[in-house]
């Protein structure tokens, strides 16, 4: 039970040992923690802690700066009576090999697996980070994570289901690098796989993000899956997140999460930094953007692979309400959704076909969809990009953007692309 046995001597005898926890939330949460206090590991040598037995944590372990630790071992589950705060808080630096935190969703509340604030992650073999209410991992800060393996799966959030990349009020945000590995099967509303807020970046050169959906109860209401505030804990609200809404914002930051009748980005919601030169994005699911939704920020793609997704009301690869990028090796076998007025901005000779898939508002004849950036969009460019409705067609213009041409009938009314579908949102104009 932790405790010395009676009148043993325990400056003789007990000097450099610790009770092996094997039982009780209270015995493991404070045997790791003492351990990790006591590490001396190095950013090359991280001190290694092996769990010896499944154990509970019923409360928050804590990296601090300064402390380089790798754990591996046994699963580490979280207590049912534990709430509203990760397994781990990292501002030193962790590594996770062979070993699985499980947030316990069905016995358990909300609160994430591992938040790295300022601090350092790496995911390596045998890492598995599931079955958490609450984003697996957050990141914000100036923390960074490296994913180089491993599995987060089957955890579920109101954004960011696996991963969650964002900013507090007046701080930095994190950084997510995926060399590979998995983050599948997770659900959120915006994000189900990744959730990327302003002044937050996401690199996707390896791995997959796959069979990632928003949950089966979405229910009406307004919110169009934007977070604009994220508070610190103890700041002067009682919700850590403030969401766009349809309607002006209470004067205080006490705002009820909205749901929403609609979700967005089965894969990855953009509005930081998001860049894509490998890995895959495949087999996720959203009302709006089954792969990614780009709402904000920056969006390139420039390699890997995006197939299999599906939406159920648009955009069944990419949904922009953005320009991005995209050239190179890409291959989009999804379709694209462009907010009319937003476009492709190609920066390097295109390898894979493009399809346009449909737009939101009303595009009408010499709508530009893609332009070069720092490129000239070339013939064999122009012969790569594709509309679903064959009644329109693509040409390049003296300027060498590609854009919407009308049959002649329709020129002079400037007639809307009648086959697309158009947005159902809050101010959106609905047109037959």
């Amino acid at each position: 039970n932790g405790q010395y046995p009676e009148n043993w001597d325990q400056s003789e005898y007990l000097r450099d040992v610790s009770v092996v926890p094997l039982g009780t939330g209270d015995t493991m949460t404070w045997w790791l923690q003492n351990q990790i206090n006591k590490s001396n590991g190095s950013t090359g040598n991280p001190a290694e802690i092996t769990i010896p037995a499944k154990g509970d944590i019923n409360s928050t372990i804590n990296v601090p700066a300064g402390k380089y630790v790798k754990l591996t071992g046994e699963t580490l589950t979280r207590s049912a009576d534990f709430s509203s705060a990760p397994l781990f808080s990292v501002n030193g630096a962790l590594t996770l090999e062979n070993i699985t935190l499980d947030g316990n969703k069905a016995n358990a509340a909300e609160g994430g697996l591992v938040e790295v604030d300022g601090g350092k992650l790496t995911l390596t073999t045998g890492a598995v980070l599931q079955n958490s209410k609450g984003s697996a991992v957050r990141v914000c800060n100036g923390g960074s994570v490296i994913m180089n393996d491993g599995k987060i799966s089957g955890n579920e959030a109101s954004a960011g289901g696996g991963v969650y990349v964002f900013n507090y009020l007046g701080e930095t945000g994190g950084t997510f690098t995926m060399n590979g590995g998995e983050i599948s099967g997770n659900t959120a509303e915006a994000g189900s796989g990744v959730y990327i807020t302003q002044s937050s970046t996401f690199y996707l050169h390896k791995g997959v993000i796959k069979g990632n959906a928003a949950p089966e109860n979405v229910s009406s209401g307004g919110w169009d899956g934007i977070i604009n505030v994220e508070l610190r804990p103890g700041s002067n609200s009682n919700t850590r997140s403030i969401f766009d809404t349809p309607v002006p914002m209470a004067a205080s930051f006490g705002v009820t999460i909205p749901s929403s009748p609609d979700s967005w980005g089965g894969g990855v919601y953009n509005m930081g930094t998001f860049t894509m030169d490998g890995g895959e994005i495949s087999d996720n699911t959203a009302g709006r953007g089954g792969a990614i939704y780009h709402a904000d920020g920056t969006c390139s793609i420039t390699g890997g692979t995006i197939s299999g997704n599906q939406n159920t009301f648009s955009g069944t690869g990419l949904y922009a309400r953005e320009d991005f990028s995209i050239g190179g090796s890409a291959k989009i076998t999804d379709g694209i959704y462009l907010v009319t007025g937003k476009k492709a901005l190609v920066t390097s000779a295109l390898s894979n076909s493009i399809q346009i898939e449909g737009m939101e508002g009303t595009p009408t004849d010499g709508t530009v969809v893609a332009a070069g950036s720092d490129h000239t969009i070339s013939d064999a460019d122009f012969e790569k990009f594709s509309i679903k409705d064959t009644t329109w067609t693509l040409e390049k213009n003296t300027g060498s953007q590609i854009c919407l041409k009308a049959p002649a009938s329709q020129q002079s009314s400037a007639k809307q692309i009648t086959a697309f579908t158009i947005a159902n949102q809050v101010g959106d104009t609905i047109i037959d």
